[in-house]
């Protein structure tokens, strides 16, 4: 639903807006810009259907279009700038700010400084001094900074399935050597299923945990092969392989050379280079 909001022929306007103790004010969006800000109490708001707590020391930016609600959890008091000023808007402070709705979290003193800023707003617009519109924007523009400057050192969310991904991954390239049933290893250490995990590995790595555990095995090997004079029975048995056969068949496959005939084609070109070398 669209709520028109009356500026009174202001570019940018102030005003008070409350709410009894549970009242809901169901979704609805306007077609300017808003910033909504706790005087007093707490509740929640809906942007695009995502909860964030509204009390004080907590701001709401709202763009033009964004279905919001709110509800009061006690009595709630807000503050609301609604902002038409293109001119404004088209500042590439202002354009950072308001790029998209969102709520931003204050620290005590910046809460304390945007506290001073609004009272200032209101006695500036109550009493509407000369070039009091141009304070607006100037009171208005040291908000904006605020709320830029805390965006930009707000840590990001975490991604629970990148931190999913990570953990299998830290986990296969520890313990690739002593992996036995890799589904049933990761449904422990994460409890989640097999299909999920390869799901959530694939989307960042762009391989399932079952070959990335074959990729490091390989890796494993060829190393082995290529720098130490370890039998292959016992670099099959350290990579975790359970017979040889099955390991000289997958190294096949993986490299296109057998492990004998990797270790000398290796041998061959690092003679070859060292005889080259001054």
């Amino acid at each position: 639903m669209l709520l028109e909001i009356e500026t009174y022929g202001h570019d940018i306007y102030l005003y008070e807006k409350k709410h009894s103790q549970k009242y809901e004010f169901a979704d609805h969006y306007h077609d300017i810009h808003q910033i909504v800000y706790a005087l007093e109490g707490t509740g929640t708001v809906a942007i695009e259907g995502r909860q964030h707590t509204i009390s004080p020391g907590r701001a709401a930016i709202m763009t033009p279009g964004t279905v919001h609600s709110i509800r009061s959890e006690s009595k709630l008091t807000l503050l609301v700038v609604a902002l038409a000023d293109q001119t404004f808007l088209a500042s590439e402070l202002a354009g950072r700010v308001f790029q998209r709705s969102r709520v931003v979290s204050l620290s005590a003193h910046l809460d304390n400084e945007i506290r001073r800023l609004l009272r200032t707003m209101l006695f500036e617009q109550a009493r509407q001094p000369e070039f009091y519109t141009v304070a607006l924007s100037c009171h208005l523009t040291e908000i904006c900074l605020i709320f830029h400057r805390t965006l930009q050192t707000e840590e990001p969310p975490v991604d629970l399935n990148y931190v999913r991904a990570e953990s299998i991954r830290d986990y296969i390239d520890t313990y690739f050597y002593d992996i036995s049933n890799l589904t049933s290893d990761i449904a422990s250490k994460l409890g989640i299923s097999s299909r999920h995990a390869d799901n959530i590995f694939k989307e960042y790595y762009h391989v399932t945990p079952r070959k990335y555990l074959a990729e490091v095995r390989i890796e494993h090997s060829r190393k082995q092969l290529a720098e130490t004079d370890k039998d292959i029975v016992t670099i099959c048995f350290e990579a975790g392989y359970e017979n040889l056969s099955t390991f000289y068949r997958l190294f096949k496959n993986a490299t296109g050379l057998s492990p004998n005939k990797y270790r000398q084609t290796y041998n061959e070109q690092f003679h070859a280079e060292q005889q080259m070398s001054p």
